[in-house]
């Protein structure tokens, strides 16, 4: 922001970038003879969308008015009496965020699982060896995007095209539990003002899980004698096979 001068009035912000959705305060101090009154006037030449009344600050020579909630560019000058100001520009800007986080999960083969999408999540539990995807959608375009490690920092780069609000995870291959961060940059080197937290739990592939049901205990028997064996067996993933061995 910079004061925009123009003979015995300086107007501030004059030119000048605002985040969407802030209030624009604009000053107009005079020098020498006051006028009786100023006014803001929002707009470009003859199409004025909005006039505001600018308030005298007590005994300073500085008239002043807000325009709130700034969602669109837009000109805007100061008049006084016969007189006004050049126009100024006024730019509204966003941070990059996070709008949306859809997740692609691909199984180890042995699991025998399908590929399955998991819409709008920050957060994936999956077996070891699972490989993730991911497609973020943001408010806009981004110059970079990337998952940084709160254990140790390191980065994970994600895939960003110049032209659409979108980043994406490829094949990022779950081995251990993890949680992340994620940083957004734009073409202006505007960061996300909030870091949204990815958490990623590889679970261990549990061993089969064998109970013998009967018999129950030592048997004493004969060589000629039959005897009854009944077991159950379980695996988190399913059993491919099963089967008893005897000597």
């Amino acid at each position: 922001m910079a004061k925009a001068v123009l003979d015995a009035v300086a107007v501030t912000p004059g030119d000048t970038q605002i985040e969407r959705g802030e209030t624009l305060v604009v000053l107009a101090r005079f020098t020498g003879k006051l006028p009786p009154g100023a006014t803001l006037v929002l707009g470009s030449g003859t199409n004025v969308a909005k006039s505001i009344a600018l308030t005298k600050s007590l005994a300073d020579p500085v008239f002043g008015g807000t325009v709130s909630e700034v969602n669109e560019d837009f000109h805007y000058r100061v008049e006084f009496g016969s007189e006004k100001t050049r126009e100024f520009s006024v730019k509204v800007f966003e941070h990059p965020k996070l709008e949306r986080a859809d997740a692609k999960l691909r199984y180890p083969a042995y699991t025998q699982l399908p590929e399955k999408t998991i819409e709008d999540t920050r957060r994936i539990s999956a077996v070891e060896g699972s490989s993730l995807g991911y497609v973020l959608q943001l408010n806009k375009p981004v110059k970079s995007a990337r998952l940084v490690s709160k254990a140790d920092g390191e980065p994970v780069a994600l895939t960003v095209d110049a032209a659409k609000p979108f980043a994406t995870l490829a094949d990022f291959p779950l081995v251990t539990s993890q949680s992340f961060l994620l940083e957004l940059v734009d073409a202006d080197g505007r960061s996300n003002k909030v870091s949204a937290q990815f958490v990623f739990d590889a679970l261990p592939n549990r061993p089969p899980e064998l109970k013998l049901l009967a018999p129950r205990g030592d048997q004493r028997v004969s060589a000629l004698e039959e005897i009854r064996f009944e077991a159950e067996a379980w695996d988190d993933f399913g059993l491919r096979a099963y089967g008893i061995a005897w000597s």
